[in-house]
This record gives structure tokens, sequence and C-alpha cells, in this order.
């Protein structure tokens, strides 16, 4: 119950991040639950919309879309099945070690500069103005000239909703904050009837499960949602086992990475039959299970009936939901990925992997999620290859007090053998 009362507030703002209506952030979340409980070798990683794939995913479909939302829809289930297929290839193909492939200062690097496009997205609706899709600095920049168009009532709300976050999250860390800032802004639009006063709200939610859906896509879309289902596979994989291998440790298990692959790609094809898009392992909604308890995949599977019950019953409440709340739940998730002290401690120990981190972060918030990663990719072989066609080399010698051979560079009195 814990982790279906984090989950639902997520995946409805996670959706906005996608790109997709709010019903299609819950539809995301059941399946893969399910299938994850079957495949899964870990016992406590929750799969559901992340916000690193969501905003790849909409990175990749939202050119494609041109504008029209079915259209968006079938392309976001497509691409979230073909990376299913793309993991479960990889781990049929025991390709488990592709986890070490981007390096740390790449991980650091991407996920700072999600969480500055993010915070940098979600700051229109949190002042209650709308922003152009564009870069961070560009959006920045709309931003600033747009400032004279807040809307009072909705900033203040906003305001108090993230204020409320980070106060339950300091306090009361166990209380599922997300639920009770949705709720608080549920009822405080219904009783005060802010939607008459100029407040953005969530709007109708379907109610039930959505019917089954074939795809529609063009034969041009292919080419560029396959690219897009090898970095969502790529990327998701290596943060949905960084999560499970980190909560396996604390729980003296071993994680088997290659069913790992598989089981991220069942849980990908499930959301996509769903009319979802793609998932990862969701390291909050993780965590809020590991701290209450939960010992096995059961949780998943009471979780996704849960959410069930929240399709078909408990849409109507859902439908006030003031979008400037949603906007605060966003920016308090991106803060949550922004790791300044990894960027300080990679500057300190080297200056070269910091760069690289640096590179990726700027890479993501301009030219895009996957080039950006793609660059940082490509900069980290070109700093191997340049490693490798340097290495270190060394004058070896004995120390008379410690014996063995050391560099005679680093040791004091050295004593090199005769004839060198």
């Amino acid at each position: 119950m814990s982790v279906a009362a984090v989950a639902v507030p997520i995946a409805i703002a996670y959706s906005q991040l996608a790109g997709v209506p709010p019903a299609h952030g819950l539809y995301a979340s059941i399946l893969p639950l399910v299938a994850y409980a079957f495949f899964g070798s870990s016992r406590q990683l929750i799969m559901a919309p992340d916000a690193a794939t969501c905003a790849i995913v909409a990175a990749t479909v939202m050119p494609l879309a041109g504008g029209d939302g079915t259209r968006y829809i079938s392309l976001s289930m497509t691409l979230a099945m073909l990376t299913g297929v793309v993991c479960i290839v990889a781990g049929l193909a025991r390709l488990g070690f592709l986890t070490n492939f981007l390096a740390r200062p790449i991980l650091t690097g991407y996920l700072n500069g999600i969480a500055l496009s993010i915070i940098g997205g979600q700051l229109g609706r949190l002042f209650g103005f709308s922003v152009e899709p564009a870069g961070f600095f560009r959006l920045l920049a709309d931003f600033a000239l747009k400032l004279d168009r807040t809307h009072g009532l909705t900033l203040g709300l906003g305001l108090a909703a993230f204020a409320l976050l980070r106060l339950f999250k300091r306090v009361a860390p166990r209380i599922p904050a997300p639920l009770v800032a949705v709720a608080a802004g549920i009822a405080a639009s219904a009783a005060f009837r802010l939607g008459d006063r100029g407040v953005a709200q969530l709007g109708t939610i379907p109610a039930g499960l959505p019917a089954l859906m074939i795809p529609d896509i063009a034969a041009s879309d292919v080419a560029p949602l396959v690219i897009g289902a090898v970095g969502l596979a790529l990327i998701s994989f290596n943060s949905a086992m960084v999560t499970a291998r980190s909560f396996a440790v604390k729980n003296r298990y071993e994680i088997d990475a290659n069913q790992e692959f598989i089981a991220l790609g069942v849980a990908d094809i499930g959301a996509g039959l769903l009319q979802g898009f793609a998932i990862s392992g969701a390291d909050s909604r993780t965590a809020v299970n590991d701290s209450v308890g939960g010992k096995s995949q059961v949780t998943g599977l009471v979780a996704a009936g849960l959410l069930v019950v929240v399709l078909v019953f408990l849409t109507a409440p859902l439908s006030l939901l003031p979008i400037t709340v949603l906007a605060a739940v966003l920016i308090n998730a991106a803060i949550g990925l922004f790791d300044l002290s990894a960027l300080v401690r990679l500057r300190r120990i080297s200056r070269q992997e910091f760069r690289l981190s640096i590179v990726t972060l700027l890479g993501v918030i301009t030219v895009g999620v996957l080039p950006g990663v793609l660059i940082a990719v490509g900069l980290a072989l070109i700093q191997l290859l340049a490693r490798a066609s340097h290495p270190h080399d060394a004058v070896l010698g004995r120390v008379p007090t410690t014996g063995g051979f050391h560099d005679i560079t680093s040791i004091p009195k050295p004593r090199p053998f005769r004839g060198w």
C-alpha cells in the first residue's frame, strides 16, 4: 500500500514529463510490476516510470508525433515494446556486463543534466504560464521574458506544495510525501474552487483500464524508434541495476544482471501493451518498499492491484489536481537526482573525469538527452584510447628498508640494480 501511495502521484507527474495524458502514467505502472514479479531477481526493485526514461521518451517521440496526440501514444507504445525486445535479446545474449558500459562520470553528468532539464521544463507550470519547449538555456530565457504573466495563486499553491514535500523529506521521510501533497492540492482545489480562479487542473482521467490497441506508425518512424530503443535499453538498464544492486547489497543477496535485462524487457513490453511508455527501476519507490519491510515481489503484485483500484474508482478526485502541484512533485524529484557532491568529488579525484561529466551535463541540456550521452561516450572512448597509447612506465628499484620493487622517482633512496 505504501508503494502504491507513492506510485500514483509520481506516475501522474511523470506522464507529464513523458508528454502523454495523466492516465498513461498509471497504465505504464501496472503490468511492469506484475512482469517483474515473475522475471526479476531483485526482491525490492519496483518497476515504474522514471524521470530519466521519461525524458528520453519525450525526446524520441515528440519530433515524430508532429503534435498529434493519438500518434504520440502509438509511438510511445511502440518505443516501449521495441525497448523491451532489445532488452530481452541483450539478456539472452548475456550482455549484462553492459551495466559497466556507462562510466560513473557519464552517469553523474547525465543525471545532473536530466535534473536541470526537468526543473527548467516545470518552471512555467509552477508559475502558471506556458513556456515553449526548447533547449535548457533558451527555455530559461523564454521563462524570464514571461515572468510578468505569473499567476499569483498558482505560484503560491505550487510553492506551498514544494515546501510540504521538502518538510516531509526532512522530518518524516517514511510518510509518502507526494501523496500528501497531491491530496492536499485536490482538497484545496475542491474547497476553494481553484479551477474557477484560474488555477490549471489535471482534467478528466478516463476510468478503468484501456482497451487493447495496435500502434499505428509509419515506416519512416522505425529507424528513429529503434535508435531510441537502444539508448533507452542501455540507460534504463544501468539505472535499474544501480538501484537493484544497492538494495541487494543492503539485504545480502545477489543480482543476476542477465536476468535483470530480460525482466526489464518483459516489463517494458507490458507497459507498451497497456498504452504506457518505457519504464525502469524506480529508486524512490524501491526505497519506500525497502523502508516499510518489503521482502519479496509480492509487494509489486499488491501495488499493481491497488493501481487498478485507483483507475477504476478514484479518477474523479484526481481530475481536480492542480498542475502546479505536479510541477512541484517533479521539481522535488529532480532535486533528488542532482548530485553536486559527486561532481565535487570527481573534481578532487580526477580533473579529466570531472570534465567528462560536465560535457555530458552540458550535452544533455543543450543538444538533447541521447545525443548528449553519445557525445560523452565518444569522448570517454577517445580518452581511453589516448591513455592506452601512452601507458605508464617506470624504472623499478629495491628499497633497503622495506624490500620489494618500487618506482625510483617516488621513493627516497632507492637502490637500482647494477648495470641500469
